[in-house]
């Protein structure tokens, strides 16, 4: 299973790279950052595979 947190800063980006992802079985998005996310820990945790 590949982790993957999304950085970008327009949220319409964001929610089209979590549709295309959601449709892959061995990938899971597991937060989201409107931008650089120096320290990973700072991104927002995902509650469900792919929601938010």
């Amino acid at each position: 299973m590949i982790r993957v947190l999304l950085a970008d800063d327009e949220e319409l980006t964001r929610a089209g790279l979590r549709m295309m992802l959601r449709t892959q079985p061995d990938l899971t998005v597991v937060g989201w950052s409107g931008g650089p996310v120096p320290d990973p820990g700072a991104a927002h945790p995902l509650r469900g595979r792919g929601s938010a």
